[in-house]
């Protein structure tokens, strides 16, 4: 079997790329298997496994998922990955189309601004894009394999540019469909000069302090209403929401690199009420009790 493109040693496989402004698409091929091959893309990365078998993980937690033909991950921009090729073959080979999109396609401003999504918790796990019904599983599969196609020039209709869009947005419909809709939350760039443009380091600086709504709210000489309302337009998500996943972040961060703290200790550090909640939060955020995660980590 003929295989497409340059043999990257790093990334263990053969890359066939090309780029336009909006997007970065490539084929990749593996024939032989190899362990965590690592990827870190600048943009929102869609990955269709197109042929064999593919095992993603992250440095965010201990989950693995597993891929087969047809199925979708949505990474968000500057998150590494890790990937393991399944006993791919030169006659089997495995395949993926990895789908890079500009902040301006992933961000769709017509498309946020015309439906109402509901707010999430923010983007800390790799998400497949499995949650929605399956006939939109495979036309986001079918929106993938356009792209592809329309993207190397197969197709020489005069409109090209517009059928790219159009199965862009078509894609990110039934990106937003999917829990797989809170990688678009990540890496906001907030603008400098606002109020809120040192509010996430000023929450990252004072876990441990109050950082309930009415309190940001007053950091940033806003009104409780004002402040919850534009933090929701930049950020995608409740003050509340954000502000938690940065206590189980910095909570995550203390376990692993501070053998010596205990449970208690960590969850006053970072501004949980008590032990007992902080376990409890802790547990669904991870799946491991703060005690477990840590005798894991340590063990590893």
């Amino acid at each position: 079997m003929a295989i497409a493109g340059i043999y990257s040693e790093e990334k263990k496989s053969f890359i066939d790329s090309i780029a336009t402004e909006a997007l970065n698409l490539s084929l990749r091929t593996a024939v032989s298997s190899a362990d965590r091959v690592r990827y870190c893309f600048d943009d929102l990365l869609v990955v269709l496994t197109r042929q064999g078998e593919i095992r993603f993980s992250s440095d965010l937690n201990d989950e693995q998922t597993l891929h087969r033909t047809g199925q979708i991950l949505v990474v968000p921009k500057g998150v590494p990955v890790y990937t393991d090729y399944l006993a791919p073959s030169q006659r089997q080979p495995l395949q993926c189309i990895t789908l890079e999109l500009s902040a301006e396609v992933a961000r769709d401003r017509d498309l946020e601004n015309r439906y109402r999504w509901p707010e999430e918790a923010p983007y800390e796990h790799l998400y497949s894009l499995d949650d929605i019904d399956e006939f939109m599983q495979v036309d986001a599969a079918a929106a993938i394999r356009r792209i592809d196609y329309l993207t190397r020039g197969r197709y020489s209709a005069a409109h090209r540019n517009a059928l790219i869009d159009l199965s862009s947005r078509e894609l990110m419909l039934y990106i937003h469909q999917s829990s797989a809709r809170r990688a678009l939350r990540r890496g906001i760039r907030i603008p400098a000069g606002t109020r809120l443009s040192e509010v996430r380091e000023y929450i990252d600086s004072n876990l441990a302090n109050d950082l309930s709504t009415p309190a940001l709210a007053k950091q940033c000489h806003l009104s409780r209403a004002q402040f919850h309302q534009r933090f929701v337009q930049l950020f995608g998500e409740t003050p509340q929401s954000y502000v938690q996943a940065r206590r189980l972040h910095t909570a995550r961060l203390l376990l692993t690199e501070d053998p010596v703290s205990s449970v208690a200790a960590v969850a006053q550090q970072t501004g949980f009420r008590s032990p007992a909640h902080f376990s409890t939060l802790f547990k669904q955020y991870t799946g491991l009790s703060p005690s477990a995660f840590r005798r894991r980590r340590v063990t590893a």
